[in-house]
């Protein structure tokens, strides 16, 4: 998978919902043919192949998040993977895959104003 430089990656707030925590990513955001190649695979995609899409999407482009350990009360934080991705709250999923697709808040609102 192509990336940009390193000293591209970016960060971000999640902000909490259903019960969750807020927590920050660190994530490398798509390049223009990932994100083409994105919209082309979900947009093919159903059900569970839709949703192993976007996991596998969002987890190749995250270089690191602090969503805290549930069981370890010491402040530890889980590590990046599809399992643990696949337990956040779906809003969470969406607000992280609007930052790697470049797709934001302000954009939105430009977009509701048309």
């Amino acid at each position: 998978m192509s990336h940009l430089l390193d000293g591209q990656s970016r960060k971000a707030t999640i902000p909490p919902a259903g019960g969750a925590d807020a927590f920050t990513i660190q994530y490398r955001p798509a390049l223009w043919s990932e994100r083409d190649e994105y919209y082309e695979l979900t947009g093919e995609a159903r059900g569970a192949q839709r949703v192993a899409t976007k996991i596998k999407f969002i987890t190749s482009h995250l270089v690191a998040w602090t969503v805290a350990d549930p069981v370890k009360d010491d402040g530890s934080t889980v590590a990046v993977s599809a399992d643990a991705v696949k337990r956040l709250e779906p809003v969470q999923l969406d607000a992280i895959l609007s930052k790697l697709l470049g797709y934001g808040t302000k954009e939105e609102g430009d977009d509701v104003k048309n």
